[in-house]
């Protein structure tokens, strides 16, 4: 059966148009997706991807009236686990219960959570925390924390009170004056990037 070229031509010009017409709403959703939804879409991505490492806030220093420094902070970081950025659960537990002195079977209970982050050691030496920085264990972050400190050791004790593990006053002048010493606390931000994780230093 032959085929008259009216009917070619209009079989072409319909296919044409059904082109025309799947292409515009693929250029329409195209500039909807980008346009309308492209904000959300990125702020989306960047929850999923995102992460926030706390670190407390340094506690306001004491001093006399001959401006002498009578409590203070020292740097004491802690260390933190991001569970779903850990490739070997074994092996990260292992290297982490060496250096920080802890029990490998309680270190890798605690990696192996379903949460979003934990905290396995809080307020190390500086010492402690090179090393575990030392061996860029993914999913493993130090963050900046400090602990009380006080010169004088024991002296005025009874009058200055002492803080938390949490940097929270509990007696004396540290528990009386503790919303002006307080401070806030903060955290960092960093994006995991196709397996690779911007690590504090």
């Amino acid at each position: 059966m032959r085929v008259s070229n009216v009917t070619v031509r209009k079989r072409l010009i319909l296919v044409l148009m059904f082109g025309f017409i799947a292409f515009l709403i693929m250029i329409l959703r195209l500039g909807y997706v980008q346009f309308a939804m492209g904000d959300w879409l990125t702020e989306r991505a960047e929850d999923s991807w995102s992460r926030d490492v706390p670190f407390e806030a340094k506690r306001g220093e004491i001093r006399d009236r001959n401006d002498v420094v009578l409590a203070t902070n020292v740097s004491a970081p802690s260390i933190i686990v991001v569970p779903r950025q850990i490739q070997d659960p074994v092996d990260t537990a292992e290297k982490l219960a060496n250096v920080l002195d802890l029990d490998h079977k309680d270190v890798y209970k605690e990696i192996t959570k379903s949460v979003s982050m934990i905290h396995v050691n809080r307020k190390v030496s500086k010492e402690k925390a090179s090393e575990v920085r030392d061996l860029r264990l993914p999913g493993v972050y130090i963050a900046e924390d400090s602990k009380r400190h006080y010169p004088n050791g024991s002296y005025l004790s009874h009058v200055l009170g002492f803080a938390g593990i949490d940097n929270q006053g509990l007696t004396g002048l540290e528990l009386y004056y503790d919303d002006a010493l307080k401070g806030h606390k903060g955290h960092v931000s960093f994006l995991q990037l196709q397996k690779e994780v911007k690590c504090l230093t």
